[in-house]
C-alpha cells in the first residue's frame, strides 16, 4: 500500500521548509498525524493574532534535538512542538492566544521572546534564563 503524502495545500501560510529539522538533513518526522494537529493549532493561532507567525523550530531529528539541548523524548521529535513568535506580541500576550488556538503545553522563554505551543496536555512555565 502506498503511504498517503502529508497535503501541505491544507496549511496555506506555513511551509514544509519551517517545519523541517534545522541541522541540514530534511527531515520533517514521521507522524502526520501530529503535524498535522500542531498546524491546525497553528493557524488558527495566526487567525487570533491576526498577523504571521514565525516558526524558529519545528521538527528536530534526534541527533539535532541532542545538540540543542533538547530532552529525550521531545515533543520536537514526534512533530508535536513548534516554537514561534509574532511580531508585536510578546511571550505572554503569544502563549495566552496558543491556549485558546488549541495548544496544550505552552513555555514562554522570555530571554529569546519565543514560545513552545505543542500538543500534548495542558501545561505551562517560564524560562528567563
Amino acid at each position: 500500500m502506498k503511504k498517503k503524502r502529508f497535503n501541505w495545500k491544507n496549511y496555506p501560510n506555513f511551509s514544509r521548509a519551517e517545519f523541517e529539522c534545522q541541522c541540514g538533513c530534511g527531515r520533517i518526522g514521521r507522524h502526520p498525524e501530529n503535524l498535522a494537529r500542531v498546524l491546525t493549532s497553528a493557524e488558527k493561532l495566526r487567525s487570533l493574532a491576526k498577523r504571521s507567525v514565525n516558526i524558529t523550530s519545528g521538527y528536530r531529528c534526534p541527533t539535532h534535538n541532542k545538540e540543542v539541548g533538547g530532552v529525550k523524548g521531545s515533543y520536537h521529535t514526534k512533530n508535536m512542538a513548534v516554537d514561534l513568535w509574532v511580531e508585536g506580541y510578546g511571550p505572554g500576550e503569544l502563549a495566552y492566544l496558543a491556549r485558546k488556538a488549541g495548544f496544550g503545553g505552552r513555555g514562554r522563554y522570555w530571554h529569546k521572546a519565543i514560545v513552545h505551543c505543542d500538543s500534548g496536555p495542558v501545561r505551562e512555565w517560564d524560562e528567563y534564563r
